[in-house]
């Protein structure tokens, strides 16, 4: 199989940690925030042909920008003042790294079998390590690769292996991988939960990719595109391989899930991976590295992790914020159909937005504020009911009080059974009212209590 021409990625995860943009702004030394200038100057370009806040408006809508990045003279509403992203930069970004595998593994008689596979033809480096902020204390982490030149079964296998090492403990290396990893994610070992790399992510079981490859052919090969997008061995596609798709599955990928606007490039948009594949004259790669994945990819990225979080809270009965203010905040900077004046980026934003399943994921979360709703309209006609409850407990009282004046009404006539001296009995000596009239009263104001005690339960759930 032939090689690329072009490969760069992005493997993404949702922080498992606590960490402030002011924490990241103190290590200077490993850290440097990213203000996009207003109108880039010469030496403030950030790439050839970079825009700047003001260029960028003008091919984005100003809110999307604004809810995105962060710019100089900009000014934004106190639910985005977070949103920011940091880099930091790998000091060996020209250095190559081989890629190994270990894999450790018992047999029947409990004895260690240690399997090593190391994958040649793939050309890694790893460029830079970025966090960005988003607003409700969502942080998500991002490692940038670049491995240009792989051959494409050992690219996908890598790339497999990569968004998998982190829950596989020891099993990646990379030359001395494991240090090498460890020495990258330092600067934010300290912020997590247990300091331990194998709980970086917050969700999930894998990272989440975002690739764009160039090659060297004229067309556009479906199979080649799907291969690379579910990380599969090439020629698996139509052969007899273990991960050898059916025939139905693949096509309804190719027909769902691909994205096309022109005839020299094609992406498919899966749940873990967006990926863009062209040929030599096609897509620039400084569009997809400085606009696609951190304006787009990554917006949805956060809109999937704020429905994800919050369903999946409802499902275990966990609260997390005031849920119907945060969807509205989030209705407002982030949930809506455009992102700007052109129309590919707003094809590649509902691209993705659909091979992340966002809709179904916001569909679950119309049936919480619809189940809220019902909630806010039973706890109305709970009030309704308690005002109910106090007036019957009222009138009860006025009228044992009136039937006590006249306590000959109690006196049944022709009858052995007589409820004055029941009344009589359980009654204070001279008072004017029975103490049964008043023991009344309380199970009354009990059962009220106890009845705003419940309907307040059912609102906090």
């Amino acid at each position: 199989m032939a090689n690329t021409i072009y490969s760069h990625a992005f493997l993404v995860g949702c922080f498992n940690g606590k960490i402030k943009p002011w924490m990241l702004d103190k290590d200077t030394k490993n850290w440097k925030q990213e203000i996009i200038p207003n109108s880039p100057q010469e030496n403030e370009k950030r790439y050839d042909g970079d825009k700047g806040y003001e260029g960028l408006c003008n091919v984005y809508y100003k809110a999307h920008i604004d809810a995105m990045i962060k710019a100089k003279s900009q000014v934004r509403p106190k639910f985005l003042k977070d949103v920011s992203h940091y880099v930091h930069t790998i000091e060996n970004e020209k250095q190559l790294i081989s890629l190994s595998r270990i894999m450790v593994r018992k047999d029947e008689k409990g004895k260690k079998i240690i399997t090593i596979t190391h994958l040649d033809d793939y050309y890694l480096k790893i460029v830079a390590l970025h966090v960005y902020f988003f607003p409700l204390d969502s942080v998500f982490f991002a490692i940038e690769l670049d491995d240009s030149g792989s051959d494409f079964n050992s690219l996908t296998m890598g790339h497999s292996w990569l968004m998998n090492w982190i829950w596989e403990g020891d099993v990646c290396f990379c030359n001395n991988t494991k240090k090498t990893f460890k020495e990258l994610f330092a600067p934010l070992i300290p912020y997590l939960k247990d300091k331990t790399l194998s709980n970086l992510i917050e969700g999930g079981n894998k990272l989440k990719m975002f690739q764009i490859v160039k090659y060297g052919r004229n067309k556009i090969d479906d199979k080649l595109l799907y291969e690379l997008g579910t990380s599969s061995p090439i020629g698996c596609v139509g052969g007899n391989m273990w991960l050898t798709p059916s025939d139905d599955y693949y096509n309804q990928i190719k027909t769902e899930n691909a994205v096309s606007a022109f005839k020299n490039w094609k992406g498919l948009a899966l749940v873990d991976s967006f990926t863009m594949l062209g040929t030599v004259n096609s897509f620039k790669p400084v569009d997809c590295i400085y606009m696609y994945f951190p304006l787009i990819y990554l917006r949805c990225i956060f809109e999937k992790y704020f429905c994800f979080s919050r369903n999946t809270c409802y499902r275990e009965d966990k609260v997390k914020g005031n849920l119907m203010r945060e969807i509205a905040q989030m209705e407002k900077y982030y949930f809506y159909n455009d992102i700007s004046h052109n129309f590919l980026p707003n094809l590649l934003y509902k691209a993705m937005a659909k091979g992340l399943c966002i809709n179904e994921e916001r569909e679950e979360l119309a049936k919480q504020i619809k189940e809220k709703e019902e909630r806010n309209s039973n706890l109305l006609l709970g009030a309704v009911s308690v005002f109910a409850i106090f007036s019957i407990v009222y009138d009860f009282y006025s009228l044992i009080k009136a039937w006590w004046a006249k306590a000959t009404f109690f006196q049944i006539n022709n009858s052995d059974f007589d409820l004055y001296p029941i009344l009589k009995s359980v009654s204070k000596e001279g008072g004017e009212l029975p103490l049964f009239a008043y023991i009344l009263s309380i199970l009354a104001g009990i059962a009220t209590i106890s009845v705003i005690w419940y309907l307040k339960s059912q609102r906090r759930r």
